[in-house]
C-alpha cells in the first residue's frame, strides 16, 4: 500500500505524505482494526447462537464498534507518523 493507491483507506494529511508515513501509520492502525472486527464478530456470532440474528440492536452496536475502532486505528496512526521512524 501507498499513498499512490487511491482506494479508501486511513487517508489523513500524516499518513499520506511520503510512502513511510503511510506504511508506518498503517502498521500502527492494524491492532485497532482487528480488535474492532473481532468484536464485531463477536457479537455476530453471539446473537446467532441465541436465535436473534435478525436483532437490530446488536447490529446497531456492532456497526459502532466498527466505525470507534477506524476512528482508534486513525488516532493511532497519526500518533505513529508523528512519532516518526525512529520510536517504531
Amino acid at each position: 500500500m501507498s499513498p499512490a493507491d487511491h482506494a479508501p483507506r486511513d487517508r489523513t494529511r500524516a499518513t499520506m505524505r511520503d510512502d513511510a508515513s503511510w506504511q508506518r501509520g498503517h502498521r500502527a492502525a492494524f491492532l485497532p482494526m482487528c480488535v474492532a472486527a473481532a468484536v464485531a464478530l463477536a457479537l455476530g456470532v453471539v446473537c446467532i447462537v441465541v436465535g436473534r440474528a435478525d436483532d437490530v440492536g446488536t447490529t446497531v452496536l456492532a456497526a459502532g464498534v466498527l466505525v470507534a475502532g477506524a476512528l482508534w486505528g486513525a488516532a493511532a496512526a497519526g500518533r505513529a507518523v508523528r512519532r516518526g521512524p525512529d520510536e517504531d
